[in-house]
């Protein structure tokens, strides 16, 4: 049995914080984003209200670094304080600016939930509470922010219960145990084809990912006739007919979709 986590708690960032488009938002800030829009998962409100003490048990800042980053946070529409409780440290995480290239515009109006980040975002990435924790975001030397944003855009395309692991129309294994990438995560993190399969086998050193073969099987009721996920080769039985496909896996699961993904495949996904 391998080494996953199932999370129980989830948060919620916009899938654009993890391409290049977002030029300033890196070092102290992206880490202090995140960090802030875990610590609000469990507040309806957004509302975030950790002391510099508190948050720097983990992001291992100075306190001028903590000031600076949450400042320019603020001054560009990612969070604002808020009058509504008596702590000079409240602040409330908004609906992430619009970025021309240039200026940032505020788009607070718009509620910061599942169904706005559907309909008036671009997408966003829900992630464990866990996998964003500890050395993850202090580490700047070992974590670069290249390396965070890898995380983010290889958990957008994480479904464990559509299709066994991360979509294997964006990334897989071949049988020469290479890498085959689509060029959308170049694109999206511009970075280079070597850089990026170094940060993923970095990721799996670090644990975080895992290779698993999954079976693929015809649905036969379909239009199209395409191949499914229908569980891990490990613990399920094939057909001559399917296909088993060699897809990464994070190792840490939201607990939701891997209820999904059992009942889907009949508990056929070996965690």
């Amino acid at each position: 049995m391998r080494n996953f986590i199932i999370s129980n708690h989830t948060f919620m960032v916009d899938r654009i914080l993890f391409t290049s488009r977002l030029t300033e938002l890196t070092g102290h800030r992206l880490r202090l984003y995140l960090y802030i829009c875990r610590a609000v998962s469990v507040d309806p409100n957004n509302r975030y209200f950790y002391s510099y003490d508190r948050a720097n048990k983990e992001l291992k800042m100075t306190q001028s670094s903590y000031r600076g980053a949450l400042k320019w946070l603020e001054d560009h529409y990612f969070i604002k304080k808020t009058g509504k409780v008596s702590r000079a440290n409240a602040y409330q995480v908004l609906f992430l600016p619009l970025f021309d290239g240039t200026n940032y515009y505020s788009r607070e109006n718009l509620k910061r939930d599942r169904a706005t980040f559907k309909h008036e975002g671009q997408g966003y990435v829900e992630f464990p509470v866990e996998l964003f924790q500890g050395s993850i975001l202090a580490n700047k030397t070992l974590w670069s922010d290249l390396r965070l944003r890898t995380i983010g855009l290889l958990y957008l395309y994480f479904w464990i219960d559509v299709y066994g692991g991360i979509d294997s129309n964006v990334l897989y294994v071949d049988s020469n145990d290479q890498y085959i990438i689509d060029d959308t995560l170049y694109t999206d993190l511009n970075c280079s084809h070597n850089r990026l399969i170094n940060n993923i086998d970095f990721l799996i050193k670090q644990g975080l990912l895992t290779k698993v073969e999954c079976i693929y099987r015809e649905n036969k009721n379909s239009v199209g006739k395409e191949y499914q996920y229908i569980g891990d080769a490990s613990v399920t039985a094939s057909l001559p007919n399917d296909k088993k496909i060699k897809l990464l896996r994070f190792n840490i699961i939201p607990s939701h979709k891997l209820t999904n993904a059992q009942q889907r495949t009949n508990q056929g996904v070996l965690v």
